[in-house]
């Protein structure tokens, strides 16, 4: 995810050009430059910085240089994001109170006639509205903060669904204590939305998903059951296919056990892979993660031996990461800056996949359009893996899928059917 700011730099006569060096070490790059000042001993500039790893980009401003001194950082973003990244307005133009009346408040009244009429579903937005919803335990110490990093998420579904799908993305965070509680509260929700996009529920297990997805009545596609399976699948099939690999002799390992990698590990078990282990600090995961066929093991033993290593969670040592060993195939979730590339690369492994988990939301206008479209709510296995066999072919060489802006959605909608979801 590239970011940008804006940083005010002093140089030294002949310095410019070791910082614009430096910038690029740090594998930042220069979009803008702005000479602000020149005298004989100094030159001032503005440089608009492009970076995608914040770490890195806060080593370069605070490590410095002998030839400049950085003076200001602010990121060119931060005043437009105040409020939100969501906001509503209106279908119908109105710049004076003529245009109140006539445009507005008389499209209101015509379409209370239509209700009226019993055509209201055609003219109200309901059969446009998506709940884009994550739920927390009210009761978890950082709750404030937890919830506030959530909204966020929900505002960027909201606004990727609407860009994307057309639909009016709705996002919230809604507090639970139980289950049922949850699912309640989104059976009471369900007739003012057309589909539920959830993002994240606390202490969910693979379970509560299953529940929500039979209980609810309208289309429910979330992260854990439906997105993050499909594109691990997906990778995981154009692994095979380009490296004419049989799944049937074929032993995944996933670092990182929780509703998603159970929900994928009941797809790689029905694909009919040899072995899937998994290893996780939770052990009631990984009880579920058993309850789906899969064998739980040790970390160690998942770098040791599995032909395929997911990574989902940094949960293992750096000891258990060594035992990396040639012609494994490793898939990541984690970050670049957490992994070893020359220990990747002495270990002699076959490929190194990392997925920028952004690239999800790739996934996410199509999958709920098709799903809102065809009314699906409940996931086959079998369906679900022949849907992504169809998916894996937009998947790139470097298994990277189609950028955002492009025939992406379509595709994925076109792709699913009332038995897919």
């Amino acid at each position: 995810m590239k970011m940008i700011s804006e940083v005010a730099v002093r140089v030294k006569p002949g310095g410019l050009l070791p910082l614009i060096e430096d910038i690029q070490t740090f594998r930042c790059s220069v979009q803008k430059l702005t000479c602000v000042d020149k005298g004989n001993d100094r030159e001032s500039y503005l440089i608009d910085v492009v970076y995608d790893d914040r770490q890195l980009f806060s080593e370069f401003i605070h490590g410095g240089g002998k030839k400049y001194k950085i003076e200001a950082v602010s990121n060119v973003l931060e005043e437009r994001m105040r409020g939100g990244l969501v906001h509503t307005g209106s279908k119908i133009e109105f710049e004076n109170f003529n245009d109140y009346q006539l445009n507005l408040l008389g499209a209101a009244e015509l379409m209370k006639e239509k209700i009226r009429d019993g055509r209201g579903a055609d003219y109200t937005g309901i059969s446009r509205n998506i709940g884009v919803f994550s739920a927390i335990k009210a009761s978890r110490e950082d709750a404030a903060e937890h919830r506030m990093g959530l909204h966020l998420m929900s505002e960027l579904d909201s606004v990727i669904i609407s860009r994307f799908a057309g639909f009016n993305g709705f996002p919230a965070v809604i507090d639970y204590e139980q289950p049922e509680d949850l699912i309640k509260t989104l059976q009471h929700l369900e007739n003012a939305f057309a589909g539920f996009r959830l993002l994240h529920i606390d202490e969910a297990d693979i379970f509560l998903y299953e529940q929500i997805k039979t209980d609810v009545s309208i289309p429910v596609v979330s992260t854990e059951m439906d997105i993050l399976p499909v594109y691990l699948l997906s990778i995981a099939l154009k692994i095979f296919r380009k490296n004419k690999i049989n799944p049937a002799d074929t032993t995944i390992g996933m670092l990182g056990v929780d509703a998603g990698s159970i929900r994928l590990t009941q797809l790689l078990v029905k694909l009919g892979c040899l072995r899937v282990l998994g290893y996780d600090h939770n052990e009631k995961n990984l009880l579920s993660f058993e309850n789906m066929e899969g064998l739980a093991t040790s970390a160690e033993n998942i770098f040791s031996n599995a032909d395929i290593v997911i990574l989902l969670k940094e949960n293992y040592s750096i000891e258990e990461y060594q035992k990396i060993r040639p012609g494994q195939i490793i898939v990541s979730l984690i970050g670049e800056g957490r992994h070893d590339r020359e220990l990747i690369a002495s270990r002699g492994v076959r490929d190194f996949i990392l997925i920028n988990p952004m690239d999800l939301f790739t996934l996410v206008p199509g999958m709920m359009t098709g799903a809102v479209g065809s009314g699906s709510r409940l996931a086959d296995s079998g369906r679900l893996i022949e849907f992504c066999r169809k998916l894996v072919n937009v998947i790139h060489d470097d298994y990277t899928v189609p950028d955002i802006f492009s025939d992406i959605h379509k595709i994925v909608s076109d792709l699913i059917t009332p038995e897919v979801l």
